[in-house]
């Protein structure tokens, strides 16, 4: 794991970062604060008065691996609120908790996605106590793995998008929405399986839409949230996992159901040729060794 900073595009994100472990470390005991990897936004102005552009401000946001101490008795979840919640003001984070413990019950379920982390991400904060946890020597074939999430979770995103055109077709478009949540968040996770190796539980779209921009922002792109238009469409979509099936306040139109199909078409489409391709690399070396 990296100790120093210098492997960073951008070497002034350090005091940011070192920032970030000193308010999650004020309110909450920790073993480890692992940076894992980074966005950032820039503000171009381009107008008749300024020759050639110029850069404004910089946007970042974060993931961060946050490893509690034992004896932690909330939810991985409700930490992962928190955390994100008392950063904000300074920075967006993406925060992923889990225990020693857990970690260490992934890895021998074959999941690799730790083992990358503490291989190259960087340790913000490490307390005394802790020793980083081992990967198995022999885990679980990747691409073989890889392989069958991407074929489980595509195909029940396919079938949900196709469960949402047929509840369009009768008119429950509530219904229709509903599982159009589910084939977005069965396809988010799908590629974050098959390039992190990360197994989410969440059923929060925002945060699932965030891991995928540690390998593309394609998937986000989807969903601009760059008008108030834009942003009413991702919310009916974002909501259609409980409001559409419990709260009678909840209305979506037609119009906006058929361009939720489509966006969550488009998300199938290009999940398929992020992960195709990314199966493939992952079988090259032992094809090149065979």
């Amino acid at each position: 794991m990296y100790q120093t900073f210098n492997h960073l595009p951008d070497l002034n994100q350090q005091e940011q970062l070192n920032h970030l472990a000193r308010i999650i470390t004020d309110f909450l005991d920790v073993n480890a604060i692992i940076y894992i990897g980074s966005l950032t936004t820039t503000t171009v102005i381009k107008s008749c008065f300024v020759h050639g552009g110029m850069e404004g401000r910089y946007r970042y946001e974060y993931n961060l691996l946050v490893i509690p101490r034992s004896g932690e008795t909330r939810e991985d979840y409700e930490l992962q609120d928190l955390i994100e919640s008392r950063c904000r003001s300074f920075a967006r984070v993406n925060a992923t908790v889990r225990g020693s413990e857990a970690i260490l019950d992934l890895f021998r379920k074959g999941c690799d996605f730790f083992g990358t982390v503490f291989h190259s991400g960087c340790l913000l904060y490490r307390s005394d106590q802790w020793v980083i946890p081992s990967a198995p020597e022999q885990p679980e074939d990747r691409a073989m793995k890889a392989g069958q999430d991407w074929d489980l979770f595509y195909g029940d995103a396919s079938g949900f998008l196709a469960g949402a055109e047929f509840y369009a077709g009768t008119g429950a478009l509530r219904h229709a929405v509903f599982l159009l949540h589910q084939a977005a968040e069965r396809i988010c996770s799908a590629m974050i399986r098959v390039f992190t190796g990360l197994h989410t539980s969440t059923h929060n779209l925002s945060k699932l839409l965030q891991y995928t921009r540690l390998f593309s922002m394609e998937p986000s792109a989807i969903f601009p949230r760059n008008t108030p238009e834009e942003i009413r469409l991702y919310n009916l979509l974002f909501k259609g996992y409980s409001d559409a099936r419990y709260r009678q306040s909840y209305r979506i139109n037609e119009n906006e159901l058929h361009i939720l199909i489509d966006r969550i078409r488009q998300l199938l489409q290009i999940a398929q040729r992020l992960c195709t391709g990314q199966l493939k690399r992952y079988k090259l070396p032992a094809q090149v060794t065979g």
